[in-house]
């Protein structure tokens, strides 16, 4: 992914959270397990990029704010979440709290609806996160908001 699609994917979802709908978990995890981490990891591959914003961190927990462009096949289409006091833990911790908190679209589809898939469970592996550019995550306390932007994104659906 260019830089110029993923400035462009930013500056979208800012705006996106901040005059758009938001899906929102509010702490704990939205369908089960926030782990989707899997070496093994298969499936339908949609692949893509997103922005996650981490603010009101305690150091432990904080609220995120994401944004995701994700494409199958020949469609192109956008998420959102938010999960309140999440664990801010490593960046496949966040992603997986993120897919377990069902993205949608501004319509009100989530991820598996959208594309018209027949799976229910989203996984990641230790290729799933390329290409970050990132604040520190975790944050510490008081610190400012922190930025997690994925380029090169695959989220598994089985």
């Amino acid at each position: 992914m260019n830089r110029r699609a993923l400035l462009f994917t930013i500056v979208i979802g800012t705006v996106g959270m901040l005059i758009g709908t938001t899906h929102q978990e509010s702490s704990g995890y939205a369908g089960g397990s926030a782990s989707c981490y899997s070496i093994g990891a298969g499936g339908t591959a949609l692949t893509g990029e997103g922005v996650v914003h981490i603010s009101n961190s305690d150091g432990v927990n904080g609220d995120m704010d994401a944004i995701l462009r994700l494409k199958y096949k020949s469609q192109i289409k956008s998420f959102r979440a938010r999960v309140i006091g999440g664990r801010v833990g490593s960046e496949n911790d966040v992603l997986c709290q993120i897919l377990a908190a069902n993205p949608i679209t501004m319509g009100g589809q989530g991820i598996i609806e959208a594309f018209g898939l027949t799976g229910h469970v989203f996984q990641i592996n230790d290729k799933s996160i390329k290409g970050t550019d990132n604040g520190p995550v975790p944050i510490a306390p008081g610190e400012s908001p922190a930025k997690l932007a994925i380029s090169d994104l695959t989220i598994f659906v089985e």
